[in-house]
């Protein structure tokens, strides 16, 4: 089911989804700590985030099956280099569906007219939502590179510095 759509591997186009929407959810989420932008940053948080939670288990199935098409022919370096990058796909899935259920959590205490947001509950969701906007970038650039890196590079031997 993840394999392919219309006779290429999958992974690499629904990649571009979730590159696209794992940061947005969390510049969304730093933007509904902030009260000013709360009320307008708010519906979209929670879809953005559930897209970036889906697009991101899409990602990660869709690059399992990838990596069992290629793991017959690629070379050993290749494959060592696919699967750390397999593991850090892993770690950002997992980042960005608990993102996405502190996302929920968040879109329901600040509905408008409720004061669900203030107190230690709104301290709460807003370090959580801060802190993971942090780690989905952070872990986005990681795997993104190991990514790159199992493609372009594997065997470290290309020097892109000149």
């Amino acid at each position: 089911m993840f394999d392919q759509v219309f006779d290429l591997p999958l992974h690499p186009l629904v990649v571009h989804a979730a590159v696209v929407f794992i940061p947005l959810a969390g510049l969304l989420g730093v933007l509904l700590v902030v009260p000013r932008t709360r009320s307008w940053a708010r519906l979209p948080l929670l879809l953005v985030s559930l897209a970036a939670a889906a697009s991101a288990f899409v990602a990660r199935e869709s690059g399992q099956s990838l990596l069992i098409a290629i793991s017959a022919t690629a070379p050993p370096e290749e494959l060592r280099v696919a699967a750390e990058h397999e593991q850090d796909g892993d770690r950002l899935f997992y980042i960005t569906v608990a993102y996405a259920l502190v996302a929920v959590i968040a879109y329901i205490v600040s509905a408008p007219g409720k004061t669900l947001y203030r107190g230690a509950l709104g301290i709460v969701l807003s370090v959580l939502l801060v802190l993971g906007a942090g780690a989905l970038i952070v872990q986005s650039v990681i795997a993104g590179h190991s990514g790159a890196t199992a493609v372009w590079n594997h065997d470290g031997t290309i020097d892109y510095s000149t």
